[in-house]
C-alpha cells in the first residue's frame, strides 16, 4: 500500500529486482516515454517472476500471507507438484516416484542466499543430504537454539509469554488430523516460538496447506484461534506451533 511504499523503494530488494530487470535475462514489453523497449532473453538465464504481492501489517496474521501464498502455490500447482516417476535398473525393478521439489525455503526481502542454488539442493537432498527430511522453524538464537520455544519456557515477566497468556489464548483445540483423518478433541495445543524465516520439507509444506484447506484441519482451526484473539506475532508462532503438535512432524526438528 501507500504507507508502506518508502520500506520496498528503499530496500536492497527493489535493488535487486532492478538489477535483474536490467538483465538481458528478463523477457518484457515496457514503455519509455513515446517509445516501446523489449528486453530481449537469454535462454540460459533465470526469469524473474512476479505472480502477486501483498502489504502485511506488522505482527499481525497478514505478515503469514505472503508465505502461505509461496508454500500453497508449490502444493497445489500440477507442475511444481507433480511425483517423478524413478525406474530401477532391472526390467523387473519396481517404480517409485518422489516429489518434483525437496525443501521450501523463504527469505526476508533484504536477505540473499550465501550459497549457490545447487549446494542447497545437496545439504537438503532427502536421502543423502545432511539436512534431509529436517524442518527448520527457528534459528540458533531462540532461547532453546534450533528447537522451538514453549511460551511456558519463557521466564513469566517476559513480553511473548505475558502477551499470549494476557490474550487468553486456547489452551486446547479440537480438530481433524490431516494425516489419518481422525477426529482429536480437546487436544492440549501449546503455542511454540520460533522464526518467520524457514526451510520446510515437502511433506511438512503440504501438511500445513492441507490442514488449512480442510475447515477443521489444526492449520485452519489454529489459524482462527490466533486471530479470534488478536495476538501478535503470529508469524513467529503459527509454523513452529503446527510442528511442535504434529506427532507426525515434530521429530524432524534438528
Amino acid at each position: 500500500d501507500e504507507e508502506n511504499q518508502f520500506l520496498y523503494h528503499d530496500s536492497s530488494l527493489k535493488r535487486y529486482v532492478d538489477a535483474c530487470l536490467a538483465t538481458s535475462a528478463c523477457t518484457r514489453n515496457r514503455r519509455d516515454g513515446m517509445n516501446d523497449k523489449t528486453i530481449s532473453s537469454n535462454n540460459n538465464a533465470t526469469i524473474l517472476e512476479v505472480h502477486s504481492r501483498f502489504s502485511p501489517a506488522w505482527s499481525k496474521w497478514s505478515m503469514n500471507d505472503p508465505t502461505l501464498w509461496a508454500m500453497d502455490y508449490l502444493v497445489h500447482h500440477t507442475k511444481l507438484n507433480r511425483r517423478q516417476q524413478h525406474q530401477g535398473g532391472s526390467p523387473s525393478s519396481s517404480v517409485s516416484s518422489s516429489p518434483s521439489w525437496d525443501v521450501f525455503i523463504n527469505l526476508s526481502g533484504d536477505t540473499l542466499p550465501v550459497v549457490t542454488a545447487s549446494r542447497i539442493s545437496q545439504l537438503f537432498e532427502p536421502s543423502q543430504g545432511p539436512l534431509g527430511n529436517t524442518n527448520f522453524v527457528t534459528s540458533a538464537s531462540c532461547v532453546t537454539g534450533l528447537v522451538p520455544t514453549s511460551i511456558y519456557d519463557f521466564p513469566e515477566h517476559t513480553m511473548k509469554r505475558a502477551h499470549y497468556f494476557q490474550r487468553h489464548i486456547p489452551k486446547t483445540l479440537s480438530h481433524v488430523d490431516s494425516t489419518t483423518g481422525e477426529w482429536k478433541k480437546d487436544v492440549e495445543t501449546p503455542i511454540y516460538f520460533g522464526s518467520q524465516w524457514m526451510a520446510l520439507t515437502h511433506d511438512f509444506t503440504e501438511y500445513v496447506i492441507r490442514s488449512l484447506d480442510h475447515p477443521n484441519g489444526l492449520g485452519a482451526v489454529l489459524k482462527h484461534a490466533l486471530i479470534e484473539t488478536e495476538v501478535l506475532m503470529t508469524d513467529e508462532t503459527f509454523f513452529a506451533t503446527m510442528l511442535m503438535n504434529s506427532l507426525a512432524f515434530r521429530d524432524t526438528i534438528p
